[in-house]
């Protein structure tokens, strides 16, 4: 059974690993059939002691680290400006991949990625960019007008410097999927996206129990009681949230 692994280090020196599915390997570039790992650090002092504990995890997991070197490691690194989460680098490849998707009309779960709100972007240029190509590929459908891929805008459209960048950047990149890997591939990205704006859901649904609970401290009765339908309101909610999530899979993000 082959593994994978991201390691990601953050600005306290944590480490934490996220195991990658054939998807993920093919979007980072790794190479799919050896075990490997992708190691993402600040450029600065921090991230640097980070890749050296990262190393010596490693020395844990195999205790001779040349035989990595020798055949069995296939190590990436990306160096990241200074207090950058490593984390969102990660988030923001997907929402890249999801709309490389939508440019070029690839995949069973194209319709399904249109169907997302701009919320299911969590950054202002993948976000800004979603919504033109929505509302470019909406306006030529409403006309009857064939959609041809890859859907060209115009410079005028793409008013925002780094929306821009980022369209030019999807366009003339190259695809990391075969055709036999693209259906699968677009049925992770969609689910990714979905279990993520679930994740950001679940965590404010609980920040707002929270919420509810300390607000009762010194509260008359008849507000405790308000407090409480609010809060066995959110709960119900939650649950809902929790079997949505559960539907799409697990995820490590």
């Amino acid at each position: 059974k082959k593994y994978y692994q991201f390691v990601l280090f953050n600005k306290t020196d944590d480490v934490s690993a996220f195991p990658a599915t054939k998807t993920m390997i093919k979007l980072f570039g790794l190479v799919h059939g050896k075990r490997g790992g992708f190691f993402l650090m600040e450029g600065a002092q921090a991230g640097m002691n980070a890749s050296l504990k990262g190393m010596e995890r490693l020395r844990e997991y195999n205790e001779r680290l040349d035989l990595y070197f020798e055949s069995n490691l296939n190590i990436k690194v990306a160096i990241l400006e200074k207090g950058y989460d490593p984390a969102e680098f990660i988030l923001k490849k997907v929402e890249i991949e999801a709309l490389k998707l939508i440019i070029n009309g690839l995949g069973e779960k194209l319709d399904g990625l249109l169907e997302l709100g701009p919320q299911y972007f969590r950054f202002e240029d993948t976000r800004e960019l979603f919504s033109i190509l929505k509302k470019e590929i909406s306006r030529l459908k409403e006309g009857n007008k064939k959609v041809n891929f890859p859907i060209k805008i115009s410079s005028g459209v793409l008013e925002n410097k780094e929306v821009r960048k980022l369209y030019n950047f999807i366009l003339f990149s190259e695809l990391h999927y075969s055709d036999d890997e693209i259906d699968p591939a677009s049925t992770e990205i969609l689910n990714n996206l979905k279990k993520i704006h679930l994740s950001e859901e679940i965590e404010y649904v609980r920040k707002k129990m929270l919420e509810y609970e300390d607000a009762k401290r010194g509260s008359s009765d008849e507000e405790i009681e308000k407090l409480d339908r609010k809060y066995d309101n959110l709960y119900q909610r939650l649950i809902k949230l929790e079997q949505e999530k559960q539907k799409l899979g697990i995820i490590n993000i």
